[in-house]
C-alpha cells in the first residue's frame, strides 16, 4: 500500500488560487479609439485566454471581454497572471489601441474557506487594493485562511514582472534552498523579522531609511552562523526581498513609485507562503 502510495506522488497542496482580471479605462478608450479597435482587441485577448490558463494547469471559469476568472493551482497563478497582462497589452497594440491596461487580483485560499466569500474577497482586493490604491495597471494578492486573510500584497506589473519572469521567483528559490546551508532564507528569518519590526512599529520607530532597512535585514540574515557570506554579500541577498517588502504604486499621472515608505512584511510572508505551498 505504501509502495502504491508513494507512486501517486506527493499529497495535493491544502490551497488552491482564484485569478480574477478586469481592463482599466475601457469607457475612456472607447472615446479615444474607434469602438471597432476596441472590440477587436477585447475579441483577439478572449481567445487566448483559455490557452494561459490551460498552460498553468489552470480552469477558466469565464472570459468575456476584459474580464476573466479562473483557477489554478498555487503554482500556477502568478505565471498566468502575467501571461494574461502580456496578452492584453499585445491584443491593444496589435490593432493600433496600445494604451490598454489591465488590473489583477489573486486570492490563495484553503479549500474549506466557501467559494462565495473567495469570490466577493477576489473582487474586493482588485477593486480596492489593485485598482485604486495601487494605482491601476496593477496586481493584487491575498492569502485567506480558516480565520480570514492573513496578508495582502500589491504592486503596478512593472514591479511584479520583467516581461520574462515575476519578482518572486528568485526568492522562492533561495528559501527552498536545497539543505539548510543553501538556503539564503529559512522559517526562522522571517519570524525574528516579524518579531523585530512590530517592536518597531509599537514604538513609531519605523521611519528608516533604504540604508538603515538593507543594514537591519543584512544583520538579521547573519545572525544564522551556517550561512558562510560577507556583510556585503548579505546586504545584496536582502536587497531583492526589501524590494517587495515596500510600497510600490502608481500615481494619477501613471508613475510607479517603487519599493518607497515604510517596511512592511507581508511580501517576506507572501515568499514564505509561496515557497511552502501554504505555510505562513
Amino acid at each position: 500500500m505504501k509502495k502504491h502510495l508513494a507512486e501517486l506522488g506527493p499529497p495535493a497542496a491544502p490551497f488552491y488560487a482564484m485569478l480574477v482580471m478586469d481592463g482599466d479605462r475601457l469607457g475612456a478608450l472607447l472615446r479615444e479609439y474607434l469602438p471597432e479597435k476596441i472590440s477587436a482587441a477585447l475579441r483577439n485577448f478572449s481567445q487566448s485566454v483559455k490557452r494561459i490558463i490551460q498552460d498553468n494547469n489552470g480552469v477558466t471559469v469565464f472570459a468575456g471581454g476584459d474580464d476573466v476568472l479562473a483557477l489554478l493551482p498555487v503554482d500556477g497563478a502568478l505565471p498566468a497572471a502575467i501571461g494574461l497582462h502580456a496578452a492584453y497589452l499585445q491584443s491593444f497594440a496589435g490593432v493600433g489601441a496600445g494604451k490598454g491596461t489591465i488590473s489583477g487580483a489573486i486570492v490563495y485560499a484553503h479549500f474549506t474557506t466557501p467559494l462565495t466569500a473567495v469570490y466577493r474577497e477576489a473582487h474586493r482586493l482588485l477593486d480596492d487594493v489593485a485598482k485604486e490604491e495601487t494605482g491601476r495597471d496593477s496586481l493584487a494578492v491575498a492569502v485567506w485562511k480558516g480565520a480570514g486573510r492573513v496578508l495582502t500584497w500589491s504592486a503596478p506589473w512593472e514591479v511584479v514582472t520583467d516581461g520574462r519572469t515575476n519578482i518572486f521567483v528568485d526568492l522562492v528559490e533561495a528559501f527552498q534552498g536545497n539543505d539548510s546551508r543553501q538556503k539564503e532564507f529559512n522559517s526562522t528569518f522571517f519570524y525574528n523579522l516579524r518579531a523585530r519590526f512590530d517592536i518597531l512599529q509599537e514604538k513609531g520607530a519605523l521611519e528608516l531609511s533604504e540604508e538603515d532597512m538593507v543594514d537591519i535585514l543584512a544583520a538579521e540574515y547573519l545572525k544564522n552562523r551556517e550561512r558562510q557570506c560577507t556583510p556585503d554579500e548579505a546586504r545584496e541577498r536582502v536587497k531583492k526581498l526589501l524590494t517587495i517588502c515596500r510600497r510600490s504604486w502608481r500615481d494619477e499621472e501613471g508613475i510607479v513609485h517603487k519599493a518607497e515608505g515604510a517596511l512592511t512584511l507581508d511580501g517576506a510572508l507572501l515568499v514564505k507562503f509561496l515557497a511552502g505551498r501554504g505555510v505562513v
